[in-house]
Formats: C-alpha cells, structure tokens, sequence
C-alpha cells in the first residue's frame, strides 16, 4: 500500500495515526508495520492458516467459538497463538471493519485463500453493526480494468512455442517472467 497504492495507504496509515484498529497480516516487513496495532508475521505461504486462525480468534473473542476453533487455533506456535487471540479480541470490538488485500494474496496458488477471507469476514460481521467490508487492491488502471472486464486467465505460456505481452501501464511480474522463460519466441 505504501509503494504502490499510495491513497489507499495514506488513508490507512492515517486512520491508524487517529487511533483505529490496524492488524497486518504479511510474511515480509510492511512499511505500516510501525503504525499496526497487531503485525501477525508467519512463514511465506501460510496466510491461508493465519487468516482462519484469525477467524478463530474473532469468533472466541465473541463468545461464539466453534469446536474446530480450537484446533484451529492450537495448530499454531504459543507466541502466535497469543497474538491472534489479541488481534482477534481488538477486531471483534471494532465498528466496522474493512479487509485490505493486493497482490501478495492474489497471485497465490491457493483457491483456499479468498474462502478463508470471506470467513474473516463473516466471523467478523457477527461481531460488529457493520458487516466486514473485503477491498481488493489491484494493479495499475489495466489490471483493474481488465479483472473488472473478467478478461484475467491464468498466464501459463509453458505449452507456448511463442508469446505475445501488451502490459500498457503495468509492469512485467516475477510471476510473469518466470512464466515466459525459456520459450523460444518473445
């Protein structure tokens, strides 16, 4: 949000400067870390867990704890264990709650990830007049045109003898350019 969503981020950064809730869920360092109520870090890949651990978390916050909850939350090591809990205890008293996501989420090859998300969500809504709002981030004015158009497929030139990129206002991705190299035509 920093780098490359800078209104986003610059609302974000100042809604947590006036004192609201902000809980980053990210693998790397986060330029909003320092202004984060809460930063659950975990190994790169994990944030399907951490999101359901999360829930799991909101919904034993709110008294309305599930049996699969606790192993839910069991799964994790004690220090995260207890960050989630507090993470979860500060979301489930908030007004209203939006989900913030971009790209580290998105070009995941996890179909579990959005579900686990919409389930935050859910667990979150439960607790709150509002119910929980998911803001997609995408890329640059192209990506975000053409994912509203349901023009995005899956880039997978490896069958390719041969491909063709207009990127327009966005830039190559190392998903992208791992994905083209070694074809014989470009």
């Amino acid at each position: 949000l920093s780098d490359y969503h800078q209104v986003p981020g610059f609302f974000i950064r100042r809604q947590a400067l006036d004192g609201f809730k902000l809980v980053i869920i990210d693998p790397q360092d986060n330029p909003l870390d320092d202004k984060a109520s809460h930063v659950l870090k975990c190994e790169q890949g994990c944030d399907t867990e951490m999101l359901h651990g999360l829930a799991a978390a909101v919904r034993s916050a709110g008294g309305l704890r599930k049996a699969a909850d606790i192993v839910s939350l069991q799964q994790h090591p004690e220090d995260l264990r207890q960050a989630l809990e507090a993470a979860g205890h500060d979301l489930a008293g908030c007004r209203k709650v939006v989900i913030v996501y971009g790209k580290g989420i998105t070009t995941q090859d996890d179909p579990s990830i959005i579900p686990a998300m919409l389930e935050l969500a859910q667990a979150l809504s439960q607790h709150n007049p509002q119910p929980a709002a998911l803001i997609s981030v995408k890329g640059k004015a192209n990506s975000l045109v053409a994912d509203q158009l349901e023009l995005l497929a899956p880039f997978k030139p490896a069958a390719s003898q041969a491909a063709y990129l207009a990127l327009g206002d966005d830039k190559l991705s190392k998903r992208q350019l791992r994905a083209i190299q070694g074809l014989p035509f470009l």
